[in-house]
């Protein structure tokens, strides 16, 4: 009997937005949180790139690095329409990658955002670390603290709660 290894990646993606191309501070720290508990995460600024040639850029990175998640950083609104834009070009190419949003934004917007684009199909709410390693690691959705998530087409939030400490 062969054991097939499952693969632990995260690609997290700062979404394109003209006016704002700074990755929030904490997604660094988020992979090192990652990478310390085993899983291979990677980030990729696509607010960096002109026009949609982060577009081809992204789909190249997602080809080659094949992650089983992808992290939408959704942490100012202005980054909100590219991130749904490209959780829908995401899936559309991609079906079976999972995408997670982030961010204070998305946090706000949980509910709404499972609600309306069925191209998201976890969000985090608040501290990423904890809620999103559990995710990867051991995907049982009602244990995992901050996600919001769909089940049997309704919203479900967990009622545990996770903060980050030193």
């Amino acid at each position: 009997m062969q054991i097939i290894k499952r693969e632990r990646k995260i690609l997290i993606v700062n979404c394109y937005s003209s006016c704002w191309k700074y990755i929030p501070m904490g997604t660094f720290g988020l992979c090192d949180f990652l990478s310390q508990r085993g899983i291979e995460s990677k980030i990729f600024n696509a607010a960096i790139y002109n026009g949609n040639e982060y577009l081809t850029k992204l789909k190249r990175v997602i080809h080659d690095y094949k992650p089983n998640y992808i992290g939408l950083i959704i942490h100012w609104k202005e980054l909100l329409e590219n991130c749904i834009f490209l959780s829908r070009e995401i899936k559309r190419l991609f079906p079976n990658i999972k995408i997670v949003a982030g961010g204070i934004t998305a946090g706000f917007l949980d509910e709404e955002l499972l609600r309306r684009f069925e191209s998201i199909d976890f969000v985090i709410k608040g501290d990423p670390e904890k809620p999103l390693s559990m995710l990867i690691t051991k995907p049982v959705v009602t244990k995992i603290p901050n996600l919001t998530y769909r089940q049997n087409n309704r919203i479900k939030k967990n009622d545990c709660g996770y903060t980050i400490d030193k």
